[in-house]
């Protein structure tokens, strides 16, 4: 839709939730989270609605996606071990990389910084989530809040 509201187009009608919608950075797909095949998995369409193609198949589901800045990438976070990892794949959902393997935290709602280099992510070890950022490879992960209540749903302002 325009927006200001006008022009209100539906792209998806499958009668399964669909969620967490993001256009790419250049205009020209969406990625979103479908549960039309039972459970949430990662969708990528045309930003007009044509050419959906399904990108993740975890028994588990997949959820929350962000794509690059150069749209080359999607990261999203994805079931492992009976917990949530970050991981990352091509925008055609080759290549996919665990980035986290850490069975001990649950992972969420990861976010790529303007310039590419870091992610930011929800990290729940069971009572109380924070964020944190790490490298785009998954290396030097560091908490940046720690206020004594729940960090949810990083994300960052435009580059400087």
């Amino acid at each position: 839709m325009n927006d200001d509201g006008s022009n209100q187009t539906r792209l998806t009608n499958t009668g399964g939730h669909e969620t967490q919608p993001e256009c790419s950075n250049d205009g020209t797909k969406v990625h979103f989270d479908s549960a039309r095949d039972g459970n949430a998995e990662i969708y990528v369409m045309n930003i007009d609605g044509s050419g959906q193609i399904r990108l993740t198949n975890s028994p588990q589901g997949d959820s929350t996606g962000s794509w690059s800045p150069d749209d080359s990438k999607i990261v999203w976070a994805c079931p492992s071990q009976g917990s949530a990892d970050i991981c990352l794949m091509n925008a055609d959902g080759t290549g996919k990389v665990n980035l986290t393997n850490d069975p001990n935290f649950i992972y969420n709602q990861p976010s790529f910084s303007p310039d590419g280099l870091r992610i930011a992510v929800q990290r729940d070890p069971g009572n109380q989530s924070s964020i944190y950022i790490m490298n785009a490879d998954g290396t030097g992960m560091v908490r940046v809040t720690d206020n004594g209540s729940n960090g949810s749903s990083p994300s960052w302002g435009p580059a400087p």
